[in-house]
């Protein structure tokens, strides 16, 4: 009897150790704090997943929407009077009258308005946005934005009216934002009647499920490059370039418009235009005034 149980315990020892080594000894590390690419075995199928490499700064500024015409909630200052916006990277110069416009009230991202009417958002090593709904909206008088490679959106699944009426713009530059996870961009360059010039070079609108009214009423935008635009989840482009009197032509031949169900007046207005390319309808899409006003027969 002892020399059984004597041979099954060395059994049971020899199955053990097996097991252990049955990864080829070595351990699959997993840090939930390291935002660097960390690998980490699934319990569940045993495959290797990546985790993101995290690529944007802690400092999170509140969601402005709703803000009725002040500058981000400050009561004395309305958002018509500013003049530029400049976003930094340091709170080296913050004057004493900033103010508080962290998502945590932790002052890890304040503001503050100059003299001449310059507004200033910071936080040290950028600015991260959670949402950038009308952001920018009724900022009519502003003229310049300049976001400075410190301003991040990868946290952001929507930018809707993030610029709207800002009459007096007539440049922008966006290239380079992370936009990958944005589903919403209803009326982000809707009113900007003054925009000539559109960077969105290196926008990922992968996600997107609306673009209704995006760049309505952009009066003076002749062109803009949105060729590289994966509209595969779009499923209402209403009244997207209408009004947009002087765009003459935009290549929209690669867009991918399978889920649309409404074009109602896409290209409505637009008193200049005589070409979109190879753009497809899908069958029984809403195409009224799709092209009413514009030369395209």
């Amino acid at each position: 009897m002892k020399r059984f149980l004597t041979v099954a315990l060395i059994i049971f020892i020899i199955l053990s150790l097996t097991a252990c080594g049955a990864d080829g000894g070595e351990d699959v590390k997993t840090d939930a704090g390291n935002d660097t690419g960390v690998t980490d075995k699934a319990p569940e199928s045993g495959d290797v997943q990546t985790v993101p490499e995290k690529n944007y700064p802690d400092n999170i500024m509140i969601n402005p929407y709703g803000t009725g015409g002040y500058v981000l909630f400050n009561r004395d200052i309305e958002s018509s009077s500013i003049r530029t916006v400049t976003f930094l990277d340091t709170l080296a110069d913050m004057p004493s009258d900033a103010w508080d416009v962290s998502e945590a009230k932790n002052g890890s991202v304040m503001a503050w308005v100059t003299e001449k009417s310059d507004l200033y958002i910071a936080g040290e090593g950028g600015v991260t946005a959670s949402s950038c709904n009308r952001m920018f909206g009724g900022y009519k008088n502003a003229v310049s934005i300049d976001f400075g490679g410190c301003f991040y959106t990868d946290l952001t699944d929507r930018i809707t009216e993030m610029f709207v009426y800002c009459e007096s713009l007539e440049t922008l530059d966006l290239s380079g934002w992370n936009t990958s996870n944005v589903k919403y961009m209803s009326d982000v360059f809707h009113g900007c009647t003054d925009l000539k010039t559109l960077d969105l070079s290196g926008w990922d609108t992968s996600s997107v499920e609306t673009m209704k009214c995006m760049f309505e009423d952009c009066f003076k935008l002749q062109s803009v490059d949105v060729s590289h635009f994966d509209t595969s989840k779009v499923a209402s482009f209403i009244n997207t370039f209408a009004y947009c009197k002087d765009l003459r032509s935009i290549d929209l031949s690669s867009w991918d418009t399978s889920s649309a169900r409404s074009m109602e007046g896409m290209f409505r207005n637009c008193e200049s235009l005589e070409d979109v390319g190879d753009l497809k309808v899908p069958e029984g899409c809403d195409t009224t005034d799709m092209y009413k006003g514009t030369k395209i027969k």
